[in-house]
């Protein structure tokens, strides 16, 4: 594999220079690069020359901190849990709140877990304890509080594994624990969770953990371990090919266990199980003397006679799977993961709910970003699109009335002229009203069928789409499409692949297009190349052996990255080098990959599970932009855009962040040659470069004039510096002015 050349990261700051003669060269602004004069006549008629300048590095200059936007809203509930009249809910990415008013409200409890991820919750001998997890180390362990959730602190024993669950029983408490090979699954403490011992077991990974009588029930991967000698020895009493078990449940003497699409039951204290399978999906259970209640993949059901029957029981409830429930014995809560409230409350067993969100953080899950007419656009996991048009500080749900669009999860964005389209799980969809409304666009693809559409891209006026379309439980087609008519009718690319999966198409709008395909075959695998806008692929027969999961192009330069590793080219992808962002051991142990690039001028913005990174050299090194960021952990970004002077970064379960762009980050080179009279003059100009390029003014002979205006639009209105009139300018002809 052939490496392309590396560019230079060094630059030279011009602060100012100025010519102040009439019948010399005039500049103003801020230069990031070069000037260079020559020809003998030139230099000779140069009467004053002021200039200073800085010799500094790209990043050298004053950084600009990121901000937390005010949405999308949204939050991941982990788990509920009761104890003596307050309820608690583990969030995936803000630790722990809490209620003391049945969950009309609710307040932070996180102190020294602030940005934990919660699996588990259980009280025990005036101790909470929480399950903690994160990317930093620190929060892989069991926290305590003794105060109602006030402040945590470590607990021994368990420091550095994952713990997944708890269940109490006599004095014990059993924790649940994906652990290393050779080590137990299984821990358990004597003294309320203070320290924690392995227990000697033959399970590896303990995952939902529940004890009913003398039993003590772990679930491992598609396994199902049961204990009756308080964990002297262990015995498999179910293996099944499925999904595993999410959570455990009793009713009277019988036991409940959510397997993702099925219900297991056992009515023998866990020693033998049976299947039924569950159309809605099974993700969560709680129950209550004899009535049990089944979070499923949209609704929460509830029987009062042990499981034979289940009754829907969702009227008013919100969006998204329910994978966290709690019956109390009055209230009822569930959460809602593709929803703007997070936590529904029931208090009538689930007649009717309602939002109970006041006092939660802002948590939402982004996957696809873009600035487009004066909005930025948010696709958030299952709550269809969110725009803003004041960066970021209000946002409002578009188009809330299309059934199609509101509760799916839009993955990606482009923009043709004056329409915006969007796709994701149901095709794509298009919007003529500055993305107000949508409607989708799928003439040509195949009728009756379901659509999948992960990225988008514009090539040579086309719009070109990496699609993956379900043609039967067992069939399907994995193709780019494209679209000569903005969208009336899409028409299938010829790909001379037996694709699995299209992941990314990128184009910057010639007629050169790039695609990433997955294949059965290392032969089919890698990277297409199409030269007239998305209409016929060709393969280049780079890496073959890679799967491709996101591609980026301007001119020359093609980025991509696959799982553990980013890539680069110079040279319209004909040859490869990698460019390595830094991976944290602790965040990529195996090497990071960039979910998510934005192009800027020469400013390459990558996003990935290490916060966001920032390469000048064509993705050649990258150095880290996190400023602003929480530092532990640093939030995964998925998705990211840039407006005329603000970077974008769409996160993982921390919603949208904001920062301003510096405009020493932004640099685009513009070459004046031009002949003055008898002699040659040559300069060459590096500067800040957005939407509105730079102005030049020229006019021939003896009166040569150069004008440079670089009033840079990546900074923000309020800190642009404001010009003087330029009086030559104004007096030049029109015939004497080029742009």
């Amino acid at each position: 594999m052939k490496k392309s050349p590396s560019a230079n990261a060094g630059t030279i700051l011009l602060v100012s220079a100025a010519f102040y003669k009439a019948n010399e060269i005039y500049v103003t602004g801020r230069l990031n690069g070069r000037v260079k004069s020559t020809g003998d006549n030139m230099m000779k008629s140069i009467a004053v020359f002021c200039i200073s300048f800085l010799i500094i590095s790209p990043l050298s200059a004053q950084p600009t901190l990121w901000e937390k936007t005010a949405g999308p809203p949204g939050l991941q509930v982990n788990v509920f849990y009761e104890t003596n009249g307050v309820v608690y809910a583990g969030t995936e990415t803000h630790g722990v709140y809490k209620s003391t008013d049945n969950g009309l409200s609710w307040i932070v409890a996180n102190n020294g877990i602030e940005r934990a991820s919660i699996s588990d919750i259980i009280f025990s001998g005036g101790n909470l304890l929480a399950a903690a997890k994160s990317s930093c180390q620190s929060f892989l362990n069991v926290y305590k509080s003794t105060d109602g959730g006030v402040t945590w602190s470590a607990t021994t024993g368990l420091s550095g594994r994952l713990v997944h669950s708890f269940a109490i029983k006599n004095s014990s408490i059993y924790a649940g624990v994906f652990t290393f090979p050779g080590s137990s699954g299984v821990a358990r403490s004597t003294d309320n969770g203070n320290t924690w011992q392995e227990v000697a077991t033959p399970i590896e990974n303990g995952g939902e953990i529940f004890v009913s009588d003398n039993a003590i029930i772990v679930a491992e991967n598609n396994l199902i371990w049961r204990s009756l000698d308080d964990g002297a020895t262990w015995n498999i009493v179910y293996q099944f090919a499925l999904a595993g078990i999410h959570s455990f449940a009793r009713a009277g003497t019988k036991l409940f266990a959510a397997g993702t699409t099925v219900i297991w039951t056992s009515t023998d204290n866990g020693g033998s199980w049976t299947l039924s399978p569950f159309s809605d999906g099974a993700n969560s259970f709680s129950s209550n003397g004899s009535t049990v209640y089944l979070g499923s993949n949209s609704k929460v059901f509830k029987s009062t006679d042990f499981g034979a029957t289940w009754m829907n029981v969702s009227t008013g409830l919100g969006h998204g799977a329910i994978r966290a429930l709690l019956h109390d014995g009055t209230n009822l809560f569930a959460d809602t993961q593709a929803d703007a409230a997070g936590i529904y409350r029931s208090t009538n067993g689930g007649m009717s709910w309602e939002a109970a969100a006041i006092g939660l953080p802002i948590g939402s899950q982004i996957r696809g970003m873009t600035s487009f007419g004066g909005y930025i656009f948010a696709g958030v996991d299952g709550d269809g699109i969110y725009r803003s048009n004041d960066q970021g500080n209000a946002w409002a749900k578009t188009d809330v009335n299309n059934s199609l669009l509101k509760h799916t999860t839009i993955r990606t964005f482009c923009a043709k002229g004056d329409a915006l389209f969007a796709a994701g799980p149901p095709g794509i969809f298009k919007s003529t009203d500055g993305g107000a409304t949508f409607a989708r666009v799928q003439n040509g693809f195949p009728p009756n069928t379901n659509v999948t559409v992960l990225s988008l891209t514009v090539s040579d006026g086309n719009i070109v789409a990496g699609a993956y379309i379900s043609l039967s439980p067992t069939g399907y087609l994995a193709t780019v499409f494209y679209s000569s008519d903005d969208g009336a009718n899409w028409h299938q690319a010829i790909v001379p692949a037996n694709a699995s999966f299209v992941s990314a198409v990128a184009s910057d709008g010639s007629s050169l297009a790039y695609a990433g395909i997955w294949a059965q075959a290392n032969a089919d695998k890698g990277i297409y190349k199409s030269t007239d806008g998305g209409m016929t692929w060709t393969h280049t027969d780079i890496f073959n052996a890679f799967d491709i999961e996101r591609l980026a192009a301007k001119g020359s330069n093609v980025l991509l990255s696959e799982l553990h590793t980013a890539w680069y080219s110079t040279d319209f992808g004909e040859s490869f080098a990698p460019g390595l962002p830094p991976s944290p051991p602790d965040i990529c142990p195996f090497g990071c990959g960039i979910d998510t690039y934005t192009l800027r001028g020469n400013s390459i913005f990558g996003g990935y599970r290490a916060g966001m990174f920032l390469s000048v050299d064509s993705g050649a090194t990258w150095a880290a932009v996190n400023e602003g960021f929480p530092t532990c952990p640093i939030p995964t970004v998925q998705a990211s855009c840039a407006d005329s002077d603000r970077l974008f970064a769409g996160t993982m379960g921390e919603a949208v962040w904001r920062k301003v762009l510096n405009p020493l980050l932004a640099v685009s080179k513009v070459v004046s040659r031009k002949n003055h009279g008898a002699a040659a003059g040559v300069f060459d100009i590096d500067m800040p470069i957005t939407g509105t390029s730079g102005v030049e003014d020229r006019s021939g002979g003896r009166q040569g004039i150069i004008r440079s205006s670089l009033v840079s639009p990546i900074l923000s209105s309020t800190d642009r510096p404001t010009l003087p009139p330029d009086p030559v300018a104004s007096a030049l002809p029109p015939s004497a002015v080029m742009t």
